[in-house]
């Protein structure tokens, strides 16, 4: 038993209680004020605790078990059958107090017994029941709320839910999450669907946002209850898109194939099968609404593009002997065959205003050398990204070097377009190779074999180019850099007295040292790195294999010199092979220098990832390529530097960017480092995944501008053949701005006729809507009157057949079902035995009896004073 109130906040009246004591029995003489007095005071503790609403609550102890069961067009009689003998077996072990049976489809009805239950799918009279549940539809939120609705407050609720699980409307869980908070759990069986040896368009897929004039791939997912050959065609209207025969399994089964749309805009596309077994002819088809978008616009700006003087061309008015021809005519084709409107241009016919680059969604400058590329013009491409949202991809070869003295040879360093690019362009004298030598200066190596040392340090140094990064760091039981790491040239004035000034002294301590190179190395950004490292000693055990794993994983090598019968040559053995470098044992001192000499020249022409064999990998996903992919080898790339922002999406081997993309301004912007005339990317010209790559990168460029009209449309639930269906319109200016104050129409029409012109109510800022009840069970046509564009008309394909297609059950909805409410999938009759949760309560309203009590009160209060008188 528990006490509560409903409504605390009325409480507050207690206050009024010091008040009557004091003011209420004035006047009256002493025995009839203790008596007025109390009444008041009872008087309103009564009026104040009624209004309180208090009640007490016992804990329910009647059970009542709802079985919902799936009287749908895609189970079968058989099953029906099954389901009344679990019933008549669960009510047998369980015995709830109550028990009520629920057929459901799109509605839901009550069924008497088990017996009814039989008779629902074999039985004489059951197209009147049938007619109530709607058998073409499945609404299992409906049916799950209709369960929680015959559930007595006063009683503990369970729900057994029979069904395959595929619903063709309403929300299941969110159902789930309701019951869930009234704490009523679900248990869930699987039904078995209808098998008939039936064959059925199961699903139609679509590549999102197919261009015009594009090829466009299409899935279509075929079900089979029995392993034959079909045939699949699409079409459009009377126009067949794509056709394939295809030897279906037991199951499901997707067809792909290629098709191309003429025009932006809605599309009903229809797919159907065609197959030797075939029992259910309403399957056979599907129709689905794809949305076609206009075709990007992309300039294509190269070297020769076109004949000589011309400005603009098309990709097929390219002379032969020009920059243009050969491979380097072969992604321009491409991409127009991919669905791109491409304008072809020298760098010299580039506009200077950045409001002529209006036309195109994309620029795409290839291999462009910056002395064909007037400042003006660079100045306006910057600003039409920034300003005005457009999308600009950068391919770069040999021509986009760093800054140079000369005009004719300057590269893009420090322009405005490095300054939107993702990357900044490294000048080609950067450093490639950073060389650090760890020089191990304990006592040990006092005499010959550090004087030995430091001059093979010196000769290492020497060996390498000034424009190379060099560090020496020694050890003993502490590390030291005698020259920090940092360029040849910087460092080589003062490089023959720092490391004359080295001296022997103490214990050795190699871990130390080898963490010091590799945090210095780690975040410099160079091709190679490799570190030199030489002991005569031993060292205390650390984790030196972890270290050294993470230097090999930041493409970091390591050699080691043991130098003498003391040097632990295991441990330096060890770390050369986790380093990927080389190891040396020698006992003469002499041997130093030349070791020295040969690990700095190795390292400064590393053979891993020549600069004509460069390794390409996938460093992000890119959402437009298939994973895994394997990209081809580069034959060279420029040296560039990823911005702190920015997306790395393909990279080398030794990570550097090949593939780079930001946000900048309104617009966005990609950088690859090579060309695309064939000379880095020979094979790349020739790999199949060229096209989506380019393809997918260009899309994610281009602006997402705001049609002038949008319309979306979209159906309620049905109620037979027809549905409440949704018009909603989004009206934008010129300049992109919500346009408010107009009267818009839409026609609506079918395959047939012309269902009327219905006008839009504005509701918001920019939106307008209407509601019209219309037959869903073929397709219909939305049209903006007077409006054009891609966005002004849809088309709403509803599947009227759904339940016919008989796809296996849903058994992960079922058990998300009863995991949501507490319930068990596929429960044994433990778990239907179990003790229900307390959730119900019989509960008494003591309201109602103290404002009886109030009311007795109130006469005896004026008897009282009348008595006084």
């Amino acid at each position: 038993m528990t006490f509560e109130l409903a409504a605390p906040r009325f409480l507050w009246l207690l206050t009024l209680v010091p008040l009557i004591w004091l003011a209420g029995s004035a006047g009256l003489r002493l025995p009839l004020r203790t008596w007025s007095t109390t009444s008041r005071l009872l008087l309103l503790l009564a009026l104040v605790a009624g209004l309180a609403q208090p009640m007490l609550s016992r804990p329910a102890t009647r059970t009542t078990m709802i079985y919902l069961v799936d009287a749908s067009q895609s189970v079968s009689a058989r099953a029906l059958e099954a389901v009344a003998r679990a019933i008549d077996t669960t009510n047998g072990s369980l015995r709830p107090d109550t028990s009520r049976i629920l057929a459901f489809g799109g509605g839901v009805s009550a069924v008497t017994d088990t017996a009814a239950l039989r008779q629902l799918a074999t039985g004489p009279g059951a197209e009147t029941l049938m007619g109530r549940i709607s058998p073409e539809r499945t609404n299992l939120e409906q049916a799950l709320a209709a369960a929680r609705a015959e559930i007595p407050a006063s009683s503990n609720g369970r729900v057994m839910l029979f069904s395959d699980g595929r619903q063709t409307e309403g929300d299941a869980l969110g159902a789930a999450e309701r019951l869930a908070a009234s704490r009523v759990p679900v248990f869930t069986r699987p039904m078995p669907v209808r098998d008939v040896g039936d064959t059925w368009i199961e699903e139609l897929r679509v590549a999102p946002a197919p261009a015009a004039a594009s090829i466009t791939e299409i899935e279509v997912v075929v079900g089979s209850q029995v392993v034959q050959p079909a045939e699949v065609t699409v079409r459009e209207a009377s126009r067949v898109l794509a056709r394939r025969r295809s030897d279906l399994v037991a199951g499901t089964t997707s067809v792909r194939l290629e098709v191309s749309f003429e025009s932006p805009g809605p599309h009903l596309v229809e797919a159907a099968v065609e197959a030797g077994h075939d029992v259910v002819s309403e399957n056979n088809t599907l129709a689905r609404e794809v949305l076609v978008e206009p075709r990007p616009r992309l300039l294509y700006v190269q070297v020769g593009a076109g004949p000589a003087g011309a400005g603009l061309a098309n990709p097929g008015e390219q002379t032969p002997g020009s920059a243009a021809s050969g491979q380097s005519r072969a992604v321009p084709h491409a991409l127009a065959r991919a669905g791109f409107d491409i304008t072809m241009a020298r760098p010299e016919a580039l506009p200077s205003r950045a409001e002529a680059l209006d036309r195109w969604d994309v620029v795409l400058l290839n291999n462009v050398p910056r002395a064909a590329l007037s400042t003006e013009a660079m100045s306006a491409l910057s600003r039409w990204v920034e300003e005005r949202g457009g999308g600009l991809l950068f391919a770069g070869g040999r021509a986009v070097f760093g800054a140079g003295v000369e005009v004719t040879q300057r590269g893009y360093r420090h322009t405005d377009l490095e300054r939107i690019l993702p990357v900044t362009f490294d000048r080609d004298d950067e450093p490639t190779v950073a060389l650090v030598i760890v020089l191990d200066r304990s006592w040990s190596m006092n005499g010959t074999a550090m004087e030995l040392s430091k001059s093979a340090a010196e000769g290492a140094a020497n060996a390498l180019a000034p424009s190379q990064m060099l560090g020496v760091l020694t050890f003993n039981d502490a590390s030291n850099w005698d020259i920090p790491l940092g360029r040849v040239r910087e460092s080589r004035p003062e490089l023959h007295d720092a490391i004359g000034r080295i001296k022997a002294s103490g214990p050795t301590a190699i871990f130390p040292a080898l963490r010091n190179a590799y945090d210095a190395l780690a975040n410099v950004r160079v091709r190679a790195k490799h570190v030199i490292l030489l002991s005569d000693g031993q060292s205390d055990p650390e984790d030196f294999e972890g270290l050294v794993r993470k230097m090999s994983a930041a493409h970091i090598t390591v050699s080691t010199v043991a130098l003498g019968p003391d040097a632990d040559a295991a441990l330096l053995r060890n770390l050369a092979s986790w380093g990927g470098g080389r190891s040396y044992v020698v006992q003469d001192a002499q041997q130093i220098p030349e070791i020295f000499v040969t690990e700095a020249r190795n390292a400064a022409t590393p053979d891993d990832e020549d600069a004509s064999n460069i390794v390409a990998a996938v460093r992000e996903r890119v959402p437009f390529l298939e994973s895994p992919v394997k990209l081809p080898a580069l034959l060279g790339r420029n040296l560039v530097t990823r911005k702190p922002e920015a997306v790395e999406w393909v990279a080398s081997q030794r990570g550097d960017p090949l593939l780079t993309t930001w946000p900048a301004g309104s617009g966005r912007t990609a950088m690859f480092a090579a060309d695309l005339d064939g000379a880095w990317t020979r094979d790349w010209i020739s790999w199949r995944g060229l096209g989506p790559l380019l393809d997918g990168t260009i899309r994610a460029l281009a602006p997402r501008r705001a049609p002038a009209t949008s319309l979306t449309i979209s159906a309620g639930e049905r109620v037979g053949s027809h549905a409440q269906v949704t018009m909603a319109l989004e009206a934008r200016d010129r300049d992109g701005g919500r346009d408010n104050e107009l009267s818009p129409t839409v026609e609506v029409r079918s395959a047939t006729a012309r269902l009327g012109a219905f006008p839009l109510t504005q509701v918001s800022s920019g939106r307008y809507v209407a509601h019209v009840p219309a037959d869903v069970t073929e397709p219909l046509f939305f049209s903006v009157a007077g409006a054009t564009g891609a966005g002004a008309s849809r088309i709403l394909a509803e599947d009227p057949f759904a339940e016919l297609r008989f796809r296996a059950p849903d058994a992960s909805l079922l058990s998300a079902i009863a995991r949501t409410t507490g319930g068990t999938f596929q429960p044994a009759d433990a778990d239907l035995t179990r003790a229900a949760r307390t959730v119900g309560a019989s509960r008494y309203p003591l309201a109602p009896w103290l404002f009886t009590l109030a009311l007795l009160l109130w006469p005896g209060d004026i008897l009282l004073r009348r008595f006084q008188r």
